[in-house]
């Protein structure tokens, strides 16, 4: 069969083969209930440790502000303060069309 095309045929035992796979499981043996256990820790995560001094101030924290006092009302607004605390972050400017 070396160097030349040739068809391969096999006759297995179905029933022999769904009671190895059943034993050995070589495509998910993960995912045995009686051994392991799927968790998801949803605690948030410090990302960040900040050594001495005060932390600072999150980024967002101007939008948000500007958010609870109505200083920012609207979309264009909006993305003028995260332009201003976040430059280029947004793209191309929206232009007024007015």
């Amino acid at each position: 069969m070396l160097n030349e095309e040739v068809i391969l045929t096999a006759t297995a035992n179905l029933g022999t083969v769904m009671l190895q796979k059943m034993i050995a499981d070589h495509a998910g043996h993960y995912a045995r209930p009686d051994v392991f256990t799927f968790e998801v820790n949803t605690t948030p995560k410090q990302v960040a440790s900040f050594n001495g001094g005060a932390r600072p101030i999150p980024v967002t924290a101007p939008i948000e502000d500007g958010l609870s006092t109505g200083q920012i009302r609207n979309e264009r607004e909006l993305r003028g303060a995260v332009s201003d605390v976040a430059p280029g972050l947004l793209g191309a400017p929206i232009v007024d069309a007015r």
